[in-house]
Order: structure tokens, then C-alpha cells, then sequence
């Protein structure tokens, strides 16, 4: 199983996940914290439960669903999806914004050390996925004039086999 597709609540908070089951079901699972018995020196509990609760009986798909959802480990699975998702955007610390075009950018978390980054869509897309940590690489400028020392440029950049982002063109962001 994995998450396809997520909702975000105003704050940016995830509030509902799609799922796809192997056997190619989308089914979709909420997800919150329960402040029922919040008490101040703890963090409050992060539960979920299925979105759908009305089947229709003449619908095959329902009914696929509905019986996906009366399994037990089934739940379980998709509540630590949605959690993962939920707690995964929930942490994620915007360092730096990286524009692409006036209908699209990313915002970028920087690890603690500085060696990696995650990678966020913030606009242009209705699907805000996060990325993994992914290194930062120092990739040759071969059209630069080698130094005293021989060496040519080299410029950090997230991801070059996938999203390309030269961090020199990463706008930081003051929080």
C-alpha cells in the first residue's frame, strides 16, 4: 500500500490521505490529533479512521471497500500511512523557496548538518508531496576556467539526477 494522494487543512496540516491497496482500491483515510484528554505536558495522539462509512450495495467497488475496510490489519496499516504522512508534514522546517515559474515552485528544509535537504511542492500543485532526504551534491561546472590549482567551479545542487535544484538558487526564507 501507499499514499497517493494527500488534503491539507489550512495551517498545511494533512487532514485525509488517498491510499492505493495492491489490489488497486484508492480508498481514502482521515487522519487528526485527539485533544479528547489533552493533557499540557504531553503531545497529543495522532489517530484516523476510514472516510467512507456509506456503501452502496449495488456498487462492486463499494463493496471492495467495504470489505477491505472490516479488515483489521487493514486499518492498522493505513492509520501508520497516514500518520507517517501527517507527522512527515507536520515537521517539515521551510529553510529556502526555489521558484521554477510564476505557476509553480518547491520549499526546501535543509538538514541540520546541511548535507541534505527535503524537498516540498508550495505551489502549483494540489498534491503537496514531500520528498526523502536527499544529498546535496557538489556537481563540476565543466564550462568554468580551471583555478590556480587546476580545479574547476563546482556548484552544490539537491537532487540532480531528480529535481535539479542548484542551492545558489534557493531564495532563503526568514522564519
Amino acid at each position: 500500500m501507499k499514499v497517493i494522494k494527500i488534503e491539507l487543512e489550512t495551517a498545511g496540516i494533512v487532514s485525509s490521505v488517498q491510499i492505493e491497496t495492491e489490489n488497486n482500491l484508492k480508498i481514502w483515510f482521515d487522519v487528526w490529533e485527539d485533544r479528547t484528554y489533552e493533557d499540557p505536558y504531553e503531545e497529543p495522539e495522532i489517530t484516523g479512521d476510514w472516510n467512507k462509512y456509506i456503501f452502496k450495495l449495488d456498487n462492486s467497488e463499494d463493496l471492495k471497500i467495504k470489505e477491505f475496510q472490516n479488515n483489521s490489519e487493514n486499518f492498522s496499516e493505513c492509520l501508520e500511512l497516514a500518520i507517517n504522512e501527517y507527522e512527515k508534514h507536520k515537521s517539515f522546517k521551510v529553510h529556502g523557496g526555489y521558484t521554477i515559474s510564476n505557476t509553480g515552485g518547491y520549499e526546501i528544509e535543509l538538514s541540520d548538518c546541511g548535507s541534505s535537504a527535503r524537498v516540498k511542492d508550495a505551489w502549483g500543485s494540489d498534491n503537496p508531496r514531500i520528498s526523502e532526504w536527499l544529498e546535496i551534491e557538489y556537481i563540476i561546472d565543466e564550462d568554468s576556467e580551471p583555478d590556480e590549482e587546476g580545479y574547476k567551479e563546482s556548484e552544490p545542487v539537491i537532487d540532480p539526477d531528480g529535481y535539479d535544484i542548484p542551492l545558489n538558487m534557493v531564495m532563503k526564507v526568514n522564519v
